[in-house]
């Protein structure tokens, strides 16, 4: 499934590629890509487990999904 996760503290290129690394090191999820006007996150994830490491993960680097929300794109 495509989910847009919207996050907090993100403010740079650096951050972007924090996030970015982040996510490319973690089970299940593929292709992510930032917009950083819109502190957005889009990733392709296998299942919800991967995708509840993935915002533990952001959290514990300091990039918590904003009100824990995150939104599934139709492709």
């Amino acid at each position: 499934m495509k989910v847009e996760l919207i996050l907090q503290n993100v403010s740079c290129e650096a951050c972007a590629n924090t996030i970015l690394d982040k996510a490319r090191s973690t089970d299940g999820i593929s292709n992510p890509k930032i917009e950083l006007i819109k502190n957005s996150l889009t990733i392709d994830c296998i299942s919800h487990n991967a995708l509840m490491g993935l915002k533990m993960g952001l959290k514990e680097i300091g990039y918590p999904v904003k009100n824990e929300c995150h939104i599934v794109l139709k492709t």
